[in-house]
């Protein structure tokens, strides 16, 4: 039996762990896993504290699992949520269920330790299922995409048109302004998202220093499309710049308060860059939202379109689900109630794919 040993992050680990977080993001380089580490928790306005786990063989970290705060609502009731940001083992130690056990010792520690009161995970591949139901979480739904592929834009693309966001393109019509930037109006976004956002759901508070935090600050630079009526900003959208081919952005979040923002603005973003596909997640959106991206050019991908997605990009077409547990020291079936509603149903939460790492 190896000599294994749990325990919380602390900063004299820091070069170690972001050194073993290679395993997790092997597409950064150190000096980009330390920025993007640095951003998540050691700036995180939400908390002081750091809640990662690690555990140990030695001096050696051989797995990980962590938890970025978010501070959520309901019904007026504001608490901290725990979004699991990724975990990982060493390839030398994998297959001994080493994973679930810190899995399990972190929420001992979330119980005597934080004010956290659910903690929620995206599983970001397939492998990563059983190991996040055997933990203890409870499923919620999978997280669906629907797809944007304009055909013309791939082919101009093709052909040696290109055309990403160097400087901001401004155009107006009447008393409409249609701006694509880089720059993030955080009180903008936030007025518009407090407007959109369903109060009957439980969602993360959109203020200005969650804005300045999760995409000013963010190393990652996104693009940023505003419909504003006069003075005000009546739609918005924000886009990530993706490696892969096909699916070259994902539409981060959005919000409108009336559908045809929405859809001029993905038909104005799509012209200007030559936006050949965008993916984004559905499962936490309403009906309405989901018939309007329908009107917007947005679609599920039937039997024929999976053959030719998996053709073109090695991106898997997997379905795969959100799950949710609440952070309760004396834990029965009413721990998944909050105010009476039930947070292991996917339509009590209004989340968008900036609330996933």
């Amino acid at each position: 039996m190896l000599d294994i040993r749990f325990c919380r992050y602390d900063s004299s680990l820091k070069d170690k762990l972001v050194e073993f977080l290679g395993f997790l993001k092997g597409d950064q380089d150190t000096n980009e896993r330390k920025k993007s580490f640095e951003w998540a928790y050691e700036n995180n306005p939400y908390t002081q504290k750091h809640f990662i786990y690690l555990a140990l063989f030695g001096d050696q970290i051989v797995a990980h699992t962590a938890y970025i705060i978010q501070k959520y609502v309901y019904n007026k009731d504001e608490f901290l949520v725990g979004i699991a940001e990724g975990s990982v083992v060493h390839p030398d130690f994998r297959r001994q269920g080493l994973l679930s056990k810190l899995i399990k010792y972190s929420w001992e520690d979330l119980r005597a330790n934080s004010n956290i009161k659910i903690v929620i995970v995206f599983s970001p591949n397939a492998s990563s299922i059983g190991t996040t139901l055997k933990a203890g979480y409870t499923p919620i739904g999978d997280l669906e995409n629907m797809y944007y592929i304009s055909k013309k834009n791939k082919l101009k693309k093709i052909i040696g048109y290109h055309n990403d966001l160097d400087n901001t393109i401004i155009s107006k019509k009447n008393d409409i302004t249609i701006e694509i930037t880089r720059e993030v109006k955080t009180r903008e976004i936030s007025d518009l998202m407090l407007k959109f956002t369903d109060k009957n759901t439980i969602y993360n508070i959109r203020d200005e220093k969650f804005y300045k935090w999760r995409f000013a600050d963010s190393p990652i630079k996104n693009i940023y499309a505003y419909y504003e009526e006069g003075d005000e900003t009546t739609g918005y959208l924000s886009l990530r710049k993706n490696n892969n081919s096909l699916m070259e952005y994902t539409l981060m979040e959005y919000g409108y308060l009336n559908p045809s923002c929405f859809q001029y603005l993905i038909k104005e973003a799509s012209k200007k860059l030559l936006i050949h596909g965008i993916i984004t997640p559905t499962l936490f959106r309403n009906q309405d939202e989901l018939l309007n991206l329908k009107k917007s050019g947005f679609f599920y991908l039937d039997d024929t379109w999976v053959r030719i997605y998996k053709t073109l990009t090695r991106v898997s077409t997997i379905k795969l689900p959100a799950a949710v547990k609440p952070i309760s020291l004396d834990f029965n079936d009413s721990a998944n109630f909050l105010d009476g509603i039930d947070i292991r149903l996917s339509k009590n939460w209004s989340l968008f794919d900036s609330d996933m790492w």
